[in-house]
């Protein structure tokens, strides 16, 4: 019914925006070079002119669009959650000890991305809003146990044993969680590129993130308490 014959035909000719357009792709070993580095030095050597064009896409475009307007963004997400806080906790200042645990979670970003040579893409932003989530919420539970405790009086032995009652609590919580994406990150049983990326940054934010609350709001905790004035300036807000 059908006989197979070769012959020549018309090139393909595409467009965009009505101009005739040349279009060059291809995969990057994200080990040896970044997909910005890529765009970085292609930049370099071939620059438009007057007759041609030359425009970039794919992720690092789509990165820059994401982490350009971040920082605005993430200034009104910490703004919120210090309003929130403050109303539930009736207080000024512990919001910010809670808050000050989400900045050491960059730090685990940061070494995962530099020991695992991986990019800093919108994968990496995902993992943290998920972990400022995971962080804020363990900060919570630790300000709220030593205030419970405390029932209006701290001193360092209230604030020794919230911690300590709160110890297995959150450490059960990090090691499930990690246990939990870690086998993602490394590809145990299949490996995806874009979900591995972001199971390693989550892991081992919340793996520095965690230590850090157990030690860090404990002893800010600590500190606070015992600023001259502090606490009767807050009582004057109240009232």
């Amino acid at each position: 019914f059908v006989k197979l014959s070769n012959s020549p035909s018309k090139s393909d000719i595409k467009h965009v925006n009505g101009k005739r357009t040349i279009t060059i792709w291809g995969n990057i070993d994200l080990k040896k070079i970044s997909p910005k580095d890529v765009v970085t030095k292609v930049s370099e050597k071939f620059q438009s002119t007057e007759n041609v064009e030359i425009s970039y896409a794919g992720q690092p475009v789509e990165s820059g669009k994401i982490f350009g307007n971040v920082g605005s963004a993430a200034l009104v997400a910490v703004l919120g959650v210090y309003i929130i806080i403050s109303l539930v906790f009736n207080s000024f200042y512990q919001p910010f000890i809670i808050l000050l645990a989400i900045p050491f979670g960059l730090v685990g970003i940061a070494f995962a991305a530099i020991t695992h040579s991986a990019p800093m893409s919108m994968f990496a932003g995902i993992a943290l809003v998920g972990l400022t989530g995971v962080i804020v919420n363990d900060a919570i539970v630790m300000v709220h146990t030593i205030k419970e405790l405390g029932n209006g009086k701290l001193n360092d032995k209230i604030i020794v044993d919230g911690a300590v009652s709160r110890l297995r609590p959150i450490l059960l919580t990090t090691i499930t969680t990690i246990l939990g994406v870690f086998p993602s990150a490394y590809g145990i049983g299949g490996m995806d590129p874009f979900v591995a990326q972001m199971c390693l940054f989550l892991g081992y934010g919340l793996m520095f993130g965690t230590l850090i609350i157990l030690f860090l709001i404990p002893v800010l905790f600590g500190i606070i308490e015992n600023i001259p004035g502090l606490k009767k300036a807050e009582t004057l807000l109240d009232s």
